[in-house]
């Protein structure tokens, strides 16, 4: 594909400006954000929730699976490094409605978030989420200063749409409406 050679090899900080479209929708927080604001991120439809510090330096992520996690879904922790997320809060027990208030994004977050600088070519990011076995990245710059999240998927579609192929919206039913495709004679 002749899309591919050209994304491939922009530098990812270029790449987070020029197809910010295509990239995940991500929100901060600060470390003593209560859950309470981390679900409202994820309800407004916000993919990861990046935790920053005062100076808004990157001290963590906190994905839909972390989030899970914290909800009881105790088969996603094996992918998760011990003590660096929420199963070291609540080891899958589920959360209580009286916990909310008590549980801050610290509890929650990747406090080892894969990161790529955004010096590196889209090519160098992708070996390294190949390497770590992940399929996004935070771009951050030397003083961790966030420029955005970088997955496998935004990579994908941009180079489609650079080779010339129409991106779409996908197809999203109106609300009680349902979809289901012919049935194959």
């Amino acid at each position: 594909m002749k899309g591919a050679g050209k994304v491939l090899g922009m530098k990812v900080r270029d790449f987070i400006r020029k197809y910010r479209d295509l990239t995940p929708m991500y929100d901060y927080v600060v470390e003593d954000d209560p859950l309470s604001n981390i679900l409202r991120q994820v309800l407004q439809g916000k993919h990861y929730v990046i935790v920053i510090d005062s100076k808004g330096r990157l001290k963590g992520l906190i994905t839909y699976d972390d989030i899970l996690i914290l909800l009881g879904q105790t088969s996603l922790a094996k992918h998760h490094i011990p003590f660096t997320g929420p199963r070291r809060l609540v080891k899958g027990s589920g959360l209580r409605p009286e916990d909310e208030g008590k549980i801050k994004a610290r509890d929650i977050m990747d406090r080892l978030p894969h990161c790529v600088p955004a010096n590196d070519t889209v090519a160098e990011a992708v070996a390294l989420m190949e390497r770590e076995g992940t399929q996004h990245a935070v771009v951050t710059d030397r003083e961790c200063m966030v420029y955005g999240v970088l997955t496998t998927h935004s990579i994908l579609r941009a180079i489609l749409r650079e080779s010339g192929l129409r991106i779409e919206t996908p197809f999203r039913p109106k609300p009680g409406e349902h979809y289901w495709p012919e049935k194959r004679k």
